[in-house]
């Protein structure tokens, strides 16, 4: 229990990608990830979507990102093509 603390603790910044939950277990060497990044789907707390669109927004406001950079930046934090 504990852990999920430290997990919305780690959410409560700024929205995650599904690969930096994943990345933060593993490195708080959680027994079970794949049930609890289930557990933060189903709560609503991961979607990759959502975090990818707001993501893209946020930067081209504060940096003036360009697209190439905006999408290297997606894939290095785990978003699909699919959704880039």
């Amino acid at each position: 229990m504990l852990l999920l603390k430290k997990v919305y603790r780690f959410l409560s910044y700024r929205d995650r990608s599904e690969k930096e939950i994943r990345d933060f277990l593993i490195r708080k060497k959680a027994q079970n990830p794949n049930e609890i990044i289930e557990e933060l789907k189903e709560q609503g707390y991961i979607n990759d979507e959502r975090f990818a669109r707001e993501w893209v927004e946020s930067r081209r406001r504060s940096k003036q990102k360009g697209v190439k950079a905006l999408k290297l930046e997606l894939w290095q934090k785990g978003i699909g093509r699919e959704i880039i």
